[in-house]
């Protein structure tokens, strides 16, 4: 009964295959010899909407609620799970339905499924199909998943601001959940999709993880009260004939990594350059040079700011992975972070 109504459903989407375009089609059959489409040579290519329609008939429903259920868990496992299938089966009907469409529906990640362009189209569909039919696939509440490791991606500094704060609540609360942090002066392109919370000057990701804003960080530069006392406090024309260390980052930043472009010509040799945020900090306070920092970020520290006008500003983003941002645990540390920043 279920196939019928959504073979239906279909066929009122589709375009209706006229005489005319029947004798087309009949043609094209006629010169192209049928092909089998190897996974790794399906093309990242989004059907129209109307071939996708009627290409979709040759799918059964089982294979669609898998998909959909992919989708949903973002987890061969989880899917499986919540299907009664085993993870194999699960597999095979992906790769069914990829050879039938003849693309690809996910980049299968160490995190578990990512839709593809044409995953996501393709799932607009089934979706819609599937509301348009009330079929309550899923009954599950995803908070009720269990999480027995946590693994947090951040910058040092923003670590040693947030986490000593963070970790004692969210232990006293969830004792059994090992928690891994990981603080890094550059963001891999890769790793990053093993973490489940990612935080960072940076508002997008991938579209496997949600962004929630945390905090806008004003910068502004500062020196040590000894270098503070010999020369004076400073004005921005001045800038260009001081010693200034600058932390490197690379990748895409809220953060204007070009903010010495604003103090004129500063000779290369007055020009230190770090790649991490707290070398440039600990160099600073040792005399070295002018460094840019946000204050919010400077613990226990004597720095002294050059001047009261912010240089720059870096919007911070906290970044969980869709497979576990509805569940109690992380719920309760996001919860704890935001107060703590």
């Amino acid at each position: 009964m279920g196939q019928s109504n959504f073979e239906t459903h279909l066929k009122k989407k589709a375009k209706p295959v006229t005489q005319k375009r029947s004798l087309q089609i009949t043609q094209r059959k006629k010169l192209r010899a049928p092909k089998v489409l190897h996974p790794k040579k399906m093309t990242e290519n989004v059907p129209h909407e109307n071939h996708l329609n009627e290409t979709l008939l040759s799918a059964n429903i089982l294979q669609l609620k898998v998909f959909h259920a992919c989708v949903y868990y973002r987890t061969r496992s989880l899917a499986s799970k919540k299907l009664n299938m085993s993870p194999s089966a699960v597999t095979y009907n992906i790769h069914k339905l990829e050879g039938i469409l003849g693309v690809l529906l996910f980049d299968r990640e160490p995190r578990g499924y990512e839709l593809t362009t044409s995953g996501e189209k393709i799932y607009q569909t089934v979706n819609e199909i599937f509301s348009t039919l009330q079929w309550n696939t899923y009954h599950d509440d995803a908070d009720q998943i269990t999480i027995e490791k946590i693994n947090i991606v951040t910058t040092l500094p923003i670590g040693i601001s947030v986490f000593p704060k963070v970790l004692k609540q969210f232990k006293d609360i969830f004792p059994k959940i090992q928690i891994s942090i990981h603080t890094l002066s550059n963001l891999p392109d890769k790793k990053f999709k093993e973490a489940d919370i990612i935080i960072w000057p940076i508002d997008q990701i991938s579209s496997g993880f949600e962004a929630i804003h945390l905090k806008a960080y004003q910068s502004y530069l500062f020196a040590s009260p000894e270098y503070i006392k010999k020369f004076g406090r400073l004005s921005s024309a001045d800038l260009s004939k001081h010693p200034i260390i600058v932390t490197k980052v690379s990748g895409n930043t809220t953060f204007d990594t070009n903010w010495i472009a604003g103090f004129g010509k500063v000779l290369p040799e007055n020009i230190t350059e770090v790649n991490h945020s707290y070398m440039a900090l600990k160099l600073c306070e040792a005399g070295v040079g002018i460094a840019l920092y946000p204050p919010d970020l400077i613990h226990n520290s004597k720095l002294v700011k050059v001047m009261d006008e912010p240089v720059g500003k870096a919007d911070v983003y906290l970044h969980c992975h869709k497979n576990v941002i509805r569940t109690q645990a992380i719920k309760a540390l996001i919860d704890l972070i935001q107060k703590a920043i």
